[in-house]
């Protein structure tokens, strides 16, 4: 388990690159809904699939939710 501080500069960092990818239109916080289990979540509009992944796998994750305009959003496992 990672401290309270590595995690959030590891946000800031992630916010950052998915703001320096030149087809991000929007970047902001998520929004959870629901009880229960909660983490810190980014939002973006506009980079494609092979763009979210170099992101993705830059920061060590090993999926993220993806969807596309009025679909369903779905788990990107890498």
């Amino acid at each position: 388990m990672r401290s309270l501080a590595f995690n959030r500069e590891a946000q800031r960092r992630l916010l950052i690159a998915l703001r320096d990818l030149p087809a991000a239109k929007r970047v902001c916080a998520g929004v959870g809904i629901g009880g229960g289990w909660a983490e810190a979540s980014l939002f973006v509009i506009g980079p494609d699939t092979a763009s979210l992944d170099t992101v993705a796998r830059n920061f060590e994750q090993n999926a993220y939710v993806h969807g596309c305009g009025g679909g369903i959003a779905r788990l990107r496992r890498l």
